[in-house]
């Protein structure tokens, strides 16, 4: 009887480690969103990002933060900075939803944090200084002030931080579509330089990473 239980107890406790386990998420534009369409798959993706656990990085134009859902499925203990200038679309309600989301998808508590920043056309609100990487993803055809912006973003990584800038062909009327040597001047001229760039397969989209000269 006793080695019945013994036995009994081994299953329970494996089932309880297979429910814990890290869940396969396919690598579609549903759940990464427009991150599948720089990427060709998640290993692109965390080689190009470098994540590591403890680092604090900013996503400006974060909208409704599903991109750190995404994120978080391949991530643990970072701590990101949402920086938005739309309340509608980046509050309190949209972070609870994007977490209850992306934990059930992840199988698995998520360990990130998020923290909300409201900004506005001509620089972050964001803190001075902190950032390990400064990641800017389909959003820099929006910037009306772009080298205000480039300005603001060079206070705000560490003297090692590194800028993420990904862009994609914009179809919407009045947005211009800066080609990456255009937006690599622009960075060049407020104290950043090139370092890595990155081109998916047969995809409109190029994705560069700046560092602090």
């Amino acid at each position: 009887m006793k080695r019945i239980v013994f036995l009994f107890s081994i299953v329970v406790l494996g089932s309880s480690f297979i429910s814990q386990t890290r869940k396969e998420v396919p690598f579609t534009v549903k759940e990464y969103q427009n991150l599948a369409n720089y990427f060709d798959s998640k290993q692109d993706l965390l080689d190009f990002f470098e994540f590591h656990k403890g680092d604090v990085v900013a996503d400006v134009g974060a909208r409704d933060a599903k991109y750190e859902g995404a994120f978080s499925l391949l991530t643990d203990s970072i701590s990101f900075y949402c920086e938005d200038i739309n309340k509608k679309k980046l509050n309190q309600k949209a972070i609870n939803k994007m977490v209850k989301h992306y934990s059930k998808l992840k199988g698995l508590p998520i360990t990130n944090t998020f923290k909300i920043v409201i900004g506005d056309e001509k620089q972050t609100n964001l803190p001075n200084g902190i950032f390990d990487k400064i990641i800017i993803s389909s959003t820099f055809h929006e910037f009306k002030y772009y080298n205000e912006m480039a300005a603001d973003l060079l206070k705000k990584v560490k003297p090692s931080g590194k800028v993420y800038i990904l862009e994609t062909h914009c179809y919407t009327k009045g947005h211009y579509n800066f080609t990456c040597e255009e937006v690599t001047e622009i960075m060049q001229a407020h104290g950043f330089r090139p370092i890595k760039k990155h081109i998916p397969k047969a995809k409109e989209t190029w994705s560069v990473v700046y560092e602090r000269v």
